[in-house]
């Protein structure tokens, strides 16, 4: 079970790598590219298909405002055929050239498909930042 928790987290890891780096490319070979995958972004409706989710991670990656993907608290529930992470995702953008954080409570489920891994959902959902944190960057 270890083995496959390793696996899991290196494939979560890899869709936040490409998050950051705004790389469509691996994100295709990560999600499940087919009518069954869903995405939730922050303040957006349910996105159905593949299609749709490419088009979304594309708009986002030519805001060109995302600048790093931090993830912490993760945990994982992993059984044979279907793997769920949960973890904060701390995002800095720059809007109107000013550094922005936000925060991010975040699902994504994978599932096994012919012997492979795949994203099959991407929840996320907006953390509020209490004003009296004390951080470095402007907090939205």
């Amino acid at each position: 079970m270890e083995k496959l928790k390793k696996q899991i987290i290196e494939l979560n890891n890899r869709f936040y790598q490409a998050l950051e780096e705004g790389d469509i490319s691996t994100m295709e070979e990560i999600w499940l590219t087919d009518g069954n995958a869903k995405c939730i972004h922050p303040g957006w409706p349910l996105l159905t298909g593949w299609d749709d989710i490419k088009n979304s991670w594309e708009r986002i990656f030519e805001s060109g405002e995302l600048s790093e993907v931090e993830i912490s608290d993760t945990f994982v529930e992993i059984n044979q055929s279907a793997a769920l992470i949960n973890c904060i995702e701390k995002l800095r953008h720059y809007i109107g050239g000013q550094m922005v954080m936000t925060m991010a409570q975040t699902t994504n489920v994978f599932e096994m498909i012919d012997s492979r891994w795949y994203m099959v959902l991407h929840h996320a959902s907006p953390i509020p930042v209490p004003r009296s944190e004390n951080y470095s960057d402007t907090l939205q």
